[in-house]
């Protein structure tokens, strides 16, 4: 479970709570009382449920009209992705990056075929395969942008 994506929503319903129930007192009617007060019944301003159906209702249609149908099919996979973020190691894959630069720069780059054939990660083995049969940057950049399209 992806930690960040918990305490940005909980953070975010927080504040969203925190500032439906402060009141800032300003001006002449704020006349001997504190400048900010904290009072639940400040929550019930804010619930109206004709606004909230227009903004939840009017949010997802959006979307539905932004996106093409294969897309919109596939959010559930990306939701997944968001919540579980042990799928990809950035961090190892940087760490497999860092190691590979440096053989390369030792050993040229057909040393790196055989590092490439110890990948479990398609992706990342096609990428260092074109990389090792000389393709220019532009052509490798080309081939890896349309697989992640």
């Amino acid at each position: 479970m992806n930690i960040n994506y918990i305490i940005g929503i909980v953070g975010a319903f927080g504040v969203f709570l925190l500032g439906c129930v402060m009141g800032i007192n300003i001006g002449p009617k704020a006349a001997g009382k504190p400048p900010i007060t904290f009072e639940l019944s400040n929550l019930w301003n804010f619930f109206d449920a004709a606004s909230i159906f227009i903004t939840i209702g009017c949010t997802i249609f959006i979307v539905v009209a932004s996106f093409p149908g294969s897309m919109l099919k596939a959010m559930p996979k990306h939701f997944k992705i968001i919540l579980n973020n042990k799928m990809f190691d950035p961090k190892g894959y940087i760490d497999q990056l860092v190691e590979l630069a440096q053989i390369a720069r030792k050993n040229g780059l057909l040393s790196l075929e055989e590092k490439a054939n110890e990948q479990t990660d398609p992706f990342f083995k096609q990428a260092i395969m074109l990389i090792v049969d000389a393709n220019d940057q532009d052509k490798v950049r080309g081939i890896l942008e349309n697989d992640i399209e």
